[in-house]
């Protein structure tokens, strides 16, 4: 233990079997759930402002990472739940709830901005045809490469979305 509370804390998520570290007027524990370390907590105090009644123990220091780590998680749990509604998962683009969402939010905008709102949409023609003849991992591979295609050229203040199975949208 050096002294310093941020590099004692380095230390202790380097070795999370230890769970703690302790050195005088620092604590480090790492939050961690399921075995994943997600950060650590780190609580430095000057031992004379402490009364006996306030003194910082493990059991309470462990309680606290743990209910900070079980936030986390389900933050991060929370947030992928979203991410997989709005989103398609092969393509990485909106999908198709997303794009009507965005989609009420850009004419209600441009309505008030009196700016104009363009939508594109592309189909890709007999796709269902190449998908027979080459097969699904094939046809996935070529909604893919549509798909970078389609984000390489879209600007930052556009949104691009899978439509459907081989259709693609562009707000602009």
């Amino acid at each position: 233990a050096t002294g310093d509370p941020l590099f004692d804390c380095a230390a202790a998520l380097a070795a999370p079997e230890e769970q703690q570290l302790r050195v005088p007027g620092a604590y480090c524990m790492p939050l961690s759930f399921d075995g994943m370390v997600m950060g650590a907590l780190s609580l430095s105090y000057s031992e004379h402002q402490l009364t006996p009644r306030a003194q910082v123990t493990q059991d309470l220091l462990t309680a606290v990472a743990d209910e900070i780590a079980i936030s986390l998680h389900r933050a991060r749990l929370y947030e992928e739940a979203r991410r997989l509604a709005l989103f398609d998962p092969l393509t990485g683009l909106r999908n198709h709830r997303a794009l009507q969402d965005v989609l009420q939010q850009e004419l209600t905008a441009g309505t008030l901005r009196g700016l104009p709102v363009s939508l594109i949409m592309l189909d890709v023609d007999h796709f269902r045809k190449f998908n027979e003849t080459y097969g699904h991992d094939v046809g996935d591979r070529a909604l893919r490469s549509v798909a970078l295609a389609i984000q390489s050229v879209v600007p930052e203040n556009a949104y691009s979305a899978r439509y459907g199975g081989e259709e693609f949208t562009i707000l602009l």
